[in-house]
């Protein structure tokens, strides 16, 4: 309805929103990071897995397309401490792709998880032969549709995440007696 009343077509419309969304972080940072807090449970669990502890943690890493100081920003919106390395910028799904595999080979004994909400990020990792190794998740309790959630269905190497409680036990690391904490 809005799209024929400013008689716009559906590329013009994802452009205009995504130029705001753009001038929003730019012009107040604060003000975007505060907005998104809906997922408690996520921040709570990406704190525990980034506070130091004598106990094995996992080493965490944000492929984000926005920039790092947007990505910091939200990061200390919600508490969460991350180093700038560990921030590392994207620009589509293959450069999300690339940007694993490397991470694969510098980490190359360590299990690899990655979570997205993006099924068409999803789909090129789980297709790219580099990251066979890769355990890949699905973070379906973000803004996907039935339809995303079908075609994540239909990816035998990704497994969904229905809730943002989830995420605690993708985070969990094993213990050296394989418990998992």
């Amino acid at each position: 309805m809005l799209l024929r009343r400013f008689k716009m077509s559906d590329c013009e419309a994802k452009n205009a929103c995504e130029e705001t969304r753009a001038a929003w972080i730019d012009e107040e940072p604060a003000d975007w990071a505060s907005a998104h807090r809906q997922y408690p449970a996520v921040w709570s669990d990406v704190r525990e897995a980034v506070r130091p502890s004598v106990m094995s943690k996992p080493q965490l890493y944000i492929l984000a397309r926005p920039s790092k100081p947007r990505v910091q920003a939200l990061l200390q919106a919600n508490g969460v401490n991350v180093d700038d390395e560990r921030i590392v910028p994207v620009d589509d799904a293959a450069s999300k792709a690339d940007a694993l595999a490397a991470l694969r080979e510098r980490h190359a004994g360590a299990t690899v998880r990655y979570v997205d909400d993006s099924v068409d990020d999803l789909r090129a990792v789980a297709a790219d032969a580099r990251l066979l190794s890769v355990r890949t998740f699905f973070a379906s309790y973000g803004y996907s549709t039935p339809a995303q959630e079908a075609l994540v269905g239909a990816m035998p190497r990704v497994r969904t995440l229905a809730s943002s409680r989830d995420l605690e036990s993708v985070l969990a690391m094993p213990r050296k007696d394989g418990m998992i904490m």
